[in-house]
């Protein structure tokens, strides 16, 4: 009540992160803890509804500033998207090349797929999500990147978000700040 409940936020794209910093603003400590399977959700019903819902997470998120998703949408595709495939070529090719220096590679390779599964198994572990999904982490990785990608054009553009039958125009904030986009740096 202290913080004005949802009408204080009811104009907000993403009103459990404006409660979120709404409750930091005041001095109130805030958290996020797992449901433990309490709850469950399903809100996309087609890929266009889910990438057009999480271009909207995500740019309120990074609080509508395209650098960020750019560095986000980056970060992940090299990261848990690129590196295990050049992780399993490094294998392949330790495999089929021959070599000490291949050698090497596959043993360089290996540790790191190694390491990248046990690191997604402990947070899939920790979500409760299916342990499946660690091996379709990295096509995960391409598609997630992929949408905040999109994310920073379509905020650097000017692009109107489209959600719950309205169409939100948002500022981009990296420019606000005098910061360089992709476009203003070209």
């Amino acid at each position: 009540r202290s913080i004005g409940g949802h009408e204080a936020v009811k104009d907000d794209l993403l009103e459990d992160i404006a409660l979120a910093r709404r409750i930091k603003e005041l001095g109130y400590r805030g958290g996020l803890l797992a449901s433990g399977g309490v709850s469950r959700c399903r809100m996309y019903e087609s890929w266009a509804e889910f990438k057009r819902g999480w271009k909207r997470i995500y740019t309120e998120s990074a609080n509508r500033r395209s650098d960020r998703l750019t560095t986000a949408g980056w970060r992940l595709l090299l990261t848990a998207g690129a590196m295990p495939l050049v992780a399993a070529a490094a294998m392949g090719m330790g495999l089929f090349v021959g070599g000490p220096i291949a050698g090497i590679g596959f043993v360089v390779g290996a540790v790191a797929l190694a390491i990248m599964i046990v690191a997604m198994s402990v947070l899939h572990r920790g979500i409760e999500a299916p342990l499946g999904g660690v091996v379709a982490a990295p096509l995960g990785a391409f598609a997630v990147s992929g949408i905040l990608l999109a994310a920073a054009r379509d905020l650097r553009k000017g692009e109107p978000t489209q959600w719950a039958g309205r169409s939100y125009v948002r500022e981009d904030r990296a420019k606000r700040r005098g910061r360089p986009t992709s476009e203003s740096a070209a």
